[in-house]
């Protein structure tokens, strides 16, 4: 694994919806501000973040997008992967 890698994996929770793709949002503190890191496609569940720098704790959240373009929303939706810390 290269030293500027985060790899992160999720299980897709059961929603009614057809999911198209899931974004991938990335800050340094836990309350954010959270920007755009990337995107994944339905059948993927995962991203691998080579933008990461060594000794630095990311914090990372998962947003469900629909076929029709809109997020998927429910008290479950949001995956969170704390604490992605690359030692240096």
């Amino acid at each position: 694994v290269a030293a500027n890698l985060v790899q992160l994996q999720w299980i897709r929770a059961c929603m009614p919806t057809t999911i198209a793709n899931y974004e991938v949002w990335r800050s340094t503190s836990p309350g954010g501000p959270f920007t755009l890191a990337g995107r994944s496609d339905q059948n993927t569940r995962g991203f691998n973040d080579n933008t990461a720098s060594s000794g630095v704790t990311y914090y990372y959240y998962v947003i469900a997008n629909d076929t029709s373009g809109k997020q998927v929303k429910d008290s479950e939706n949001d995956v969170w992967a704390h604490g992605g810390f690359l030692s240096s």
